[in-house]
């Protein structure tokens, strides 16, 4: 009689995602903390669904092998210099107190240096491929600036701070409703 231990949700390129894997992956994005302490916290979904935090795990494995695949690697000095940022923003002064903040979330050190070190391998993954290819010349600039100046124009507009009326030196309340 055998019992199940675990089970593949999903096979990217010959790497498995565990349903334990999932379910972890689940937890740490529900978890307050874990948002915190990410680089990037807004690409993580507010209520995780098992089914979105598949795709977010699909979209790491892929990411995480082109980055592998280009030769990315992130160092120990990198990762440490990353980790000394986010403590220095939460407030952590010391290693023991981020590890006791994550135990008592339920999370080990290991894995969020592990998270940390994808994170940033993703980063420098994005940055090489995608923003580094993305460059505007001033000529493509200005011609799109003149093809559409509809884009750029402001409407007209008059901002008063003060508006000043003389009053009359012998100002009588009848000579002031008349201004």
């Amino acid at each position: 009689h055998a019992t199940i231990v675990d089970r593949v949700v999903a096979i990217v390129n010959q790497e498995i995602i565990t349903l334990s894997e999932l379910e972890l992956a689940n937890s740490q994005i529900e978890n307050p903390l874990f948002r915190e302490l990410s680089i990037e916290p807004a690409r993580l979904p507010r209520v995780p669904r098992l089914q979105e935090t598949l795709r977010i795990l699909i979209e790491k494995k892929l990411q995480l092998q082109a980055a592998r695949k280009r030769g990315i690697t992130v160092g120990s000095e990198e990762l440490q210099q990353v980790l000394e940022e986010i403590k220095n923003k939460q407030g952590i002064t010391n290693d023991a107190a981020l590890q006791r903040l994550l135990e008592k979330e339920s999370l080990t050190l290991s894995d969020y240096t592990q998270e940390l070190k994808d994170q940033i391998a993703i980063l420098k993954l994005i940055n090489r491929e995608i923003r580094s290819s993305v460059v505007f010349q001033e000529e493509e600039i200005s011609t799109y600036y003149r093809i559409h100046p509809e884009k750029f124009r402001l409407p007209e507009q008059i901002h008063l701070a003060q508006v000043l009326l003389p009053l009359p030196k012998n100002g009588k309340d009848h000579g002031i409703q008349d201004l």
